[in-house]
Order: structure tokens, then C-alpha cells, then sequence
């Protein structure tokens, strides 16, 4: 599980943002302990593990706090997010 403490511009522009910008079965993935990139690492037990409280829209000048929840084969290794919005992208140490 994931805390996310996120923050917008006040120029952000919703509009430009893909759909379903923070679900956990877009543009997330894991790269587990031997290296390989697990794409959409998000499953049915991983929504029973939580509540799903991310953003579904954003607004400008708002700040969000949400916990998102994913399957990882290794208890070691990188959680990315990239957004297809052209914007570099996260990565979080686990």
C-alpha cells in the first residue's frame, strides 16, 4: 500500500490529463527484485485491501491524499508512475 500526498498547480488544466489519471491499473507499474517490469500491478485483492479513495478528477490549486494498494511477486523493489502525458514520471523505492 501506498500513501499519495499530491498537490496541483493553479494552472493546471484538467482537461489535458489522461482519464483515470491515478487508478491503480493505468499507469502504474512494478519493477520487482530480479529487475522485471510488472505492468498494471494492480489485482482483485488488491482492491479488497483497501478502500479506493484516489482522485477520479483533479482541479487546479487542490491537494489530495489517497492510498493505493498493489501485487508485487518480491517484497523488494521500484513502484513507477508515468503518466502518458508526456510529463517525466515517479519512481518509489520499496
Amino acid at each position: 500500500m501506498v500513501s499519495v500526498e499530491a498537490q496541483t498547480s493553479t494552472d493546471l488544466e484538467p482537461s489535458r490529463l489522461p482519464g483515470g489519471f491515478f487508478h491503480p491499473g493505468n499507469y502504474w507499474n512494478v519493477v520487482d527484485a530480479t529487475g522485471v517490469t510488472r505492468v498494471h500491478p494492480d489485482t482483485d485483492p488488491t482492491y479488497r485491501c483497501t478502500k479506493a479513495d484516489w482522485p477520479v478528477d483533479l482541479t487546479p490549486g487542490s491537494r489530495y491524499q489517497f492510498h493505493l494498494t498493489f501485487d508485487s511477486p518480491t517484497p523488494t523493489g521500484f513502484l513507477t508512475f508515468v503518466p502518458t502525458t508526456g510529463q517525466p514520471g515517479w519512481e518509489y523505492p520499496f
